[in-house]
């Protein structure tokens, strides 16, 4: 087994490390394959007694598949926050009480505020124009689910107009009770101001 190890060391730890606690359990350890090429482990090392005679049993874990898919999911997750930052669409996800939970650079200027931390200790509330207009659309949510392009004139944190075009799609639990929303928030009041 020791030409097994990646790194001749390792085992050296291992054997070390086994004699002090009497068990290993799923230590990390690098080994080889018949090919040369590395793959991580993770080895369970216990004491047993067979045919009278003191015995080391080993369970091996490949556990490389399982790390490639968690640097891909990384990646993935990476390359959706660049997206979500870069995007010049206002980007939010909110509770229906108001709450917003995240929102990109983009709905931070479309609202007037200095930075995304500014936006996450606003009510949403605040940014429409009463709570008239926000519990209407909230019940069109729930009646629909989901709101395409729905056009409706906000307000920014400074209290002037902004019109703006706006996508939503509600998360409801399993009574059907809203519990969240994610929408995209297209500034066109320069367009309107033209018009």
């Amino acid at each position: 087994i020791a030409g097994l190890y990646y790194d001749p060391d390792a085992r050296v730890e291992v054997l070390s490390l086994f004699t002090r606690q009497g068990v290993l359990n799923q230590h990390p350890v690098k080994f080889k394959r018949k090919d040369g090429t590395p793959y991580d482990t993770l080895l369970t090392l216990v004491s047993i007694q067979f045919n009278g005679e003191r015995c080391v049993q080993a369970l091996v874990e490949d556990v490389s598949y399982r790390k490639h898919a968690e640097e891909a999911l990384r990646s993935s997750e990476e390359r959706y926050r660049r997206f979500f930052e870069k995007d010049l669409t206002g980007i939010f996800i909110s509770t229906p009480e108001g709450r917003i939970l995240d929102c990109n650079p983009a709905y931070a200027r479309i609202f007037g505020f200095a930075s995304r931390e500014e936006v996450l200790n606003t009510n949403a509330i605040r940014l429409y124009e009463g709570s008239e207009q926000r519990n209407a659309m909230l019940d069109m949510l729930r009646e629909r689910k989901e709101l395409q392009n729905i056009e409706m004139t906000l307000r920014r944190i400074d209290g002037t107009k902004v019109h703006v075009f706006e996508t939503i799609i509600g998360t409801f639990d399993d009574n059907g009770n809203l519990v969240q929303l994610m929408g995209y928030i297209s500034d066109k009041t320069r367009q309107k101001q033209l018009e």
